[in-house]
């Protein structure tokens, strides 16, 4: 059988239910469906932007880590705003 997920929150999210018993085991062989789009912000997204940095490659750096770190905060500002709210 092969189904069609999307990911969300690290989980699989699939497209049609699956009648398995709890507890089952399956094997899992993650690949990109033809023709989808890379995640928002993801490095795969950056690198099919095919742009090439024309200043320093320091000050390049820098601002991904700032986006990084900015993007790393939000994800965790969410998921405490998930967890309050399950309170």
């Amino acid at each position: 059988m092969t189904y069609q997920a999307i990911v969300r929150k690290g989980q699989l999210d699939l497209s049609r239910p699956i009648e398995l018993p709890e507890g089952a085991e399956v094997e899992v062989d993650v690949r990109p469906v033809a023709g989808s789009q890379p995640a928002r912000g993801s490095l795969a997204a950056l690198r099919a932007l095919h742009i090439e940095w024309a200043g320093d490659k320091a000050e390049f750096d820098a601002m991904l880590n700032d986006l990084s770190r900015e993007k790393w905060e939000d994800v965790e500002r969410t998921s405490q705003r998930d967890e309050d709210r399950a309170l």
